[in-house]
């Protein structure tokens, strides 16, 4: 019974540990993608959000759903990258340590945002990307 008991509570573990993972470099559909790398180790934080709101921190090669958005805020989310791509705004700036935002379209193509001094972003995009990384680094999946 014991054995029993020790094989359900471990199978368990393991299937929800696996259901929590994605492979987002197969994905087909729109994504946003940002993170910060650099500095004297070099590391940094992918995040994914991918139509459906779920988000996604990569994690060596696998990626592990951190976050939840909901339908609305999804929507809102990817409403304001396709205006920030269509309002041409040009920034690739990479400095020992930086930001970023990319909007991976259907198509393969991709818009990105790069910068490493907050003050030469524009207002508009750092509250973007705060109100992304807000998103992450206080919602607790577990």
């Amino acid at each position: 019974m014991k054995n029993l008991f020790i094989f359900i509570f471990t199978g368990t573990i393991l299937f929800s540990s696996c259901a929590k993972k994605a492979m987002l470099n197969t994905y087909q559909g729109k994504q946003i993608i940002f993170g910060k790398a650099g500095g004297i180790a070099g590391k940094g934080q992918v995040f994914h959000v991918v139509e459906d709101g779920k988000c996604y921190k990569k994690q060596g090669a696998e990626y592990v759903q951190v976050s939840k958005f909901t339908k609305k805020q999804t929507q809102l989310l990817f409403d304001q990258m396709q205006s920030i791509q269509t309002s041409d705004l040009k920034l690739n700036e990479v400095g020992n340590v930086y930001q970023y935002i990319k909007l991976q379209n259907v198509d393969g193509t991709t818009y990105a945002l790069t910068w490493s001094n907050a003050k030469q972003a524009p207002k508009n995009i750092k509250i973007f990307y705060n109100k992304l990384m807000a998103q992450v680094e206080n919602y607790n999946y577990f």
